[in-house]
């Protein structure tokens, strides 16, 4: 087969990157890289994947609205499409980030918690995300000699100039680690009404949050990260899932004690 002329992400996320109390523990961002020569297939899987949902083909593919059984069925079928499609994402634990940025100090025998920096705002969160998923999407079109093309899921009170701004002054910092030559141009934001295969990154997304963020009353549920595991990209050595496929951040004693199931998959 000839070289790809293009490597597409579709990006999209689950929980919230508000810093509050009451928002998600963690924030997730994850891409489904699918090649232009794929593009065809990964509709095709789609139309299955609603199908088997009891969905009509114009109708749109929300994991939220997915009944339980319904959620193991799409996340298997999405594990058994690494033919044809990939996945990278990135966790933000959120709490633990939080904790790295406060200071603890004792005066007169009593003791003061206090924010070392100033915590990062909803837009800020959401953008070191996409860093760490953009280096991702680079490298893999990097080693397929090819560029990407990215569209990401537009989401509320975020603005495209926030991004392009985002976009310049990243360029220019040498701890971006991003292949920028595999990325000629800036992302797009549209809607899953404007791109369907937007769909297709909701339900990684949204199964990775299942075994993170959970549900209110069921829990944490980490079946839907085991299923589609053989889909999220390794590495050139495959590696260990945490090293490309799915990055957390940080990654470090805590979390790993955490989420030890991690580093079993």
């Amino acid at each position: 087969m000839s070289r790809p002329k293009r490597l597409h992400a579709f990006v999209d996320e689950s929980g919230q990157r508000s810093p509050s109390e009451k928002s998600s523990d963690y924030f997730i961002m994850s891409a489904v890289l699918v090649f232009d020569y794929c593009l065809d297939l990964a509709r095709e899987h789609l139309v299955e994947l609603k199908t088997a949902t009891n969905r009509k083909p114009e109708h749109l593919l929300h994991w939220s609205k997915l009944k339980s059984h319904h959620r193991s069925k799409v996340s298997e079928m999405m594990g058994s499409a690494s033919g044809f499609m990939g996945y990278v994402s990135v966790v933000a634990c959120k709490r633990v980030l939080a904790d790295q940025v406060t200071m603890e100090m004792n005066f007169g025998g009593e003791k003061y918690k206090f924010s070392a920096f100033t915590p990062l705002s909803e837009d800020e969160a959401y953008l070191k995300t996409y860093q760490y998923l953009l280096e991702r999407i680079s490298w893999v079109a990097s080693r397929s000699q090819t560029s990407a093309d990215i569209t990401i899921e537009h989401t509320i009170r975020f603005k495209r100039k926030t991004l392009e701004e985002f976009e310049s002054r990243i360029k220019k910092d040498a701890s971006c680690s991003a292949h920028w030559g595999s990325l000629p141009d800036g992302a797009k934001l549209r809607s899953k009404k404007d791109e369907d295969l937007l769909q297709l990154a909701d339900l990684v997304a949204s199964g990775i949050g299942a075994a993170f963020n959970g549900h209110p009353r069921n829990g944490v549920d980490t079946s839907h990260v085991s299923n589609m595991a053989q889909a999220m990209w390794r590495g050139p050595k495959k590696n260990k899932l945490t090293t490309y496929g799915l990055k957390m951040h940080p990654w470090n004693e805590v979390t790993r004690s955490l989420h030890p199931w991690l580093l079993e998959i």
